[in-house]
């Protein structure tokens, strides 16, 4: 089965206007009929700043489209999406709980303006992560002094309490 792109955002792919779903048909000359998934990962990979020249069939183009890409490092952001989902209320999608996911939260909800009265916080497919950055999220959210969250893991049972004051909205948040 032929190779189909998965550009992550912020990807050199992703940037050139590779679009989910567009098949592999050669790298740098070379047909990818026949090669491993390792191999197409292998011939795609180089050291950054190197350029690398893929061609591919996408569903409802005539022809196949080339794309000469500039290999750099691949961004992987805990926070995969975040926008307005209407005026002032915004929706996040965290996908796991990384060192970092307290400073893209920040980020996230700063780039939605002073005038936020609601949020949507998206923990679908979430297999959690780093334990610190889930509380830390959790105290931008929640009053001081509330329960974030309860962990039973090993013989002690331990209780995390919100440190900071939660974000200012007129709406209160959802998660799921």
């Amino acid at each position: 089965m032929p190779d189909r792109a998965c550009a992550s955002p912020g990807s050199p792919a992703f940037r050139a206007g590779v679009h989910p779903g567009d098949v592999i048909t050669s790298i740098d000359g070379t047909a990818a009929s026949g090669m491993s998934s390792d191999d197409v990962a292998n011939r795609l990979k180089g050291p950054r700043g190197t350029k690398v020249n893929v061609t591919m069939t996408r569903v409802g183009a005539s022809s196949p489209i080339n794309f000469d890409l500039v290999r750099d490092e691949i961004p992987n952001n805990s926070i995969d999406l975040a926008y307005e989902i209407k005026p002032d209320i915004g929706y996040i999608h965290i996908r796991q709980f990384q060192e970092t996911t307290g400073r893209e939260f920040d980020d996230a909800v700063s780039n939605f303006g002073p005038n936020l009265k609601g949020l949507v916080l998206d923990l679908r497919g979430n297999p959690g992560g780093v334990l610190v950055e889930a509380v830390s999220v959790c105290d931008r959210l929640l009053k001081r002094g509330r329960s974030s969250f309860r962990s039973a893991g090993g013989p002690s049972l331990s209780r995390f309490i919100a440190r900071r004051t939660a974000m200012a909205t007129a709406s209160p948040s959802w998660c799921w």
